[in-house]
């Protein structure tokens, strides 16, 4: 049975799924871009400009669980569906503190330390939405298995990073307020790493489950 078939002619769960992969791409995106521009003048301007793709995710999202309630017919299983909503959700969600523990740096903070793990976020948010779209498009075959291991393999680089990241940290001779603050950060973008192969892992589920 073709997911045409199995999903008659509503095919907004599809949509909505790109949708919100697309919203946590734009905002980790938007967060790499706010970077270099972020000050104490200018970073409540700058956050206004996550928190869009964050509202926007989260309209999706709400329209999404609505539809789950009263559609009867669905693509994949509900909490499967559920489950993936959720996940990619969080990866906007977490995309947001960032950006907003980034604009109360303490003034002798190099903010610009980050980037290559907000560069990773963007990654990752990247390849969750290439496997949302293969997810949709029917292609659940070796391909989405490599598109998935590529999000591990990002996790894996990302965790090895920390590691040094605070080796350097708790080795060095810092203000305290900047320890904290750092400490504070990388643990976010962590996180966030981690949402985007909780999203991903949803979807791996949800096409083994369906294949």
């Amino acid at each position: 049975m073709s997911f045409a078939q199995l999903f008659g002619r509503d095919t907004r769960f599809f949509e909505l799924l790109r949708a919100c992969s697309a919203e946590a791409k734009a905002a980790a995106h938007t967060l790499v871009l706010m970077l270099p521009r972020i000050s104490h003048e200018n970073g409540e301007t700058l956050l206004g400009d996550i928190a869009q793709h964050r509202r926007k995710h989260k309209a999706l999202v709400e329209e999404m669980t609505t539809r789950l309630t009263r559609v009867f017919n669905t693509p994949f299983e509900r909490e499967d569906l559920q489950a993936m909503n959720s996940a990619i959700y969080k990866i906007t969600k977490n995309t947001e503190k960032i950006a907003e523990r980034l604009t109360i740096a303490p003034p002798d903070a190099n903010i610009g330390r980050i980037r290559k793990q907000l560069e990773m976020i963007e990654h990752a948010a990247e390849v969750v939405e290439t496997m949302i779209q293969e997810l949709c498009a029917g292609r659940h075959g070796e391909v989405f298995k490599r598109t998935y291991d590529r999000i591990q393999a990002i996790e894996g680089d990302a965790d090895k990073l920390m590691t040094e990241c605070m080796r350097d940290l708790y080795h060095g001779t810092g203000d305290a307020r900047v320890v904290i603050f750092w400490r504070d950060l990388y643990e976010l973008t962590e996180k966030a790493i981690d949402r985007c192969r909780d999203a991903a892992t949803a979807a791996f589920v949800t096409v083994l489950k369906n294949s």
